[in-house]
């Protein structure tokens, strides 16, 4: 488990591979933001590197998204699978 203190926001996480995988499809983000901060939790569909290449996919696009300033038009993402990102 890691657990990381930035400032006011405190938190954790414990990851756990499926056995038989060497990946998990579960990812997280943390990470500051010009409005504030960018807490994410992703879970790729599925299981072991199909998965994990998903939520890796969605964790890149939130961080390099999370570090411009939100304009009106943008659209949070809201789910992942392994075809596509669901928007809201």
């Amino acid at each position: 488990m890691e657990t990381v203190s930035a400032g006011l926001l405190e938190w954790g996480v414990a990851e756990l591979v499926l056995p038989g995988q060497t990946e998990s499809g579960d990812r997280y983000l943390v990470t500051p933001t010009p409005e504030g901060g960018l807490v994410a939790v992703v879970d790729g569909l599925g299981h072991g590197a199909e998965a994990a290449e998903a939520a890796k996919g969605a964790v890149r696009s939130l961080s390099v998204t999370g570090k411009r300033r939100s304009s009106p038009s943008s659209r949070p993402v809201t789910g992942v699978s392994p075809a596509r990102v669901v928007w809201s």
